[in-house]
C-alpha cells in the first residue's frame, strides 16, 4: 500500500494521493510491513511514533519525500504571544500537553555525558529565537 501526506491533507483521508493525509503521524498508525508513505513538500512539525515496523529488509514500512520536492521535519513548535517581563526578558508559559510524552523542559538530565554547577538543573529542551 502506499500512503501519501501533504499540509493541504486531512487526517481524516483516506491517504490516497487524491486524498492525502495531513499528518506523518496518522499515515504512521496505519502503515504496515511493506508499505510506502510518500511526504508531499511543507514544513511538518510533529513527533512521529510508528506503531507497527517491518518485517525484515524486503518487508519494511519506507517513508520517503516525494520527488523534486523539499520535505522539512521539525520536532519544534512556533510559539507566539510572548510577554515582555523587563528589558530583553520574554516568558510564555505553555500546557504540558504541548510536549505528549516527553516534556524536554521537566525532565532533568543526568550523567557523565552532560555536565552542570551542582547548583543548576539541566534540561534538552530549546528555544531559538529568529532562526538561532
Amino acid at each position: 500500500m502506499i500512503y501519501h501526506v501533504s499540509p493541504k491533507g486531512s487526517d481524516r483521508n483516506s491517504g490516497c494521493e487524491e486524498a492525502p493525509f495531513k499528518t506523518i503521524s496518522r499515515a504512521a498508525k496505519i502503515a504496515a510491513a511493506g508499505d510506502t508513505v510518500v511526504v508531499h513538500e511543507g514544513v511538518y512539525r510533529e513527533w512521529v511514533d510508528p506503531k507497527n515496523g517491518g518485517l525484515n529488509d524486503l518487508l519494511r514500512i519506507t517513508y520517503t519525500a516525494a520527488e523534486g520536492e523539499k520535505v522539512v521535519i521539525k520536532g519544534s513548535e512556533i510559539v507566539t504571544d510572548w510577554e515582555k517581563v523587563e528589558g530583553t526578558v520574554w516568558k510564555k508559559t505553555l500546557p504540558n500537553t504541548i510536549f505528549g510524552d516527553y516534556n524536554p523542559y521537566d525532565t532533568p538530565i543526568i550523567g557523565d555525558w552532560l555536565t552542570a554547577p551542582m547548583d543548576k538543573s539541566i534540561h534538552v529542551g530549546d528555544v531559538y529565537v529568529n532562526g538561532e
